[in-house]
């Protein structure tokens, strides 16, 4: 087992993100009532349903593909703050990793900063 992720394991982590995200819309929404107006869950399942899609239907060759395809998708579906947010963040994982075909610790790291 290698340490770095190929564009087909990026694109198997964002899939299994992107369920997970799903599956919290309601302890999501329940938090954002307690703080908020109560619309996280909803922007959130949108997002990420946009996201599963592109990713179901997608076949990728870089992992910054992954990320900017994954990220414009949030972005474009969310709505609000929470959009710009989580699509920003995905798209510049796209940026830092360029035409490498494989996301490493150093590369990660990077986004991560």
């Amino acid at each position: 087992m290698t340490d770095a992720f190929d564009a087909h394991r990026v694109h198997a982590m964002f899939a299994a993100a992107a369920e997970a995200m799903l599956a919290s819309i309601d302890r999501l929404t329940e938090a954002d009532q307690k703080v908020g107006d109560g619309d996280h869950g909803i922007g959130m399942k949108r997002g990420f349903t946009a996201a599963l899609d592109w990713l179901n239907k997608t076949e990728t060759v870089l992992p910054a593909d992954v990320f900017k395809g994954v990220g414009n998708a949030v972005m474009a579906q969310t709505g609000g703050a929470s959009g710009a947010i989580f699509g920003t963040l995905f798209r510049a994982g796209a940026g830092v990793l360029g035409d490498a075909d494989r996301l490493d610790a150093e590369r990660f790291a990077a986004f991560l900063e």
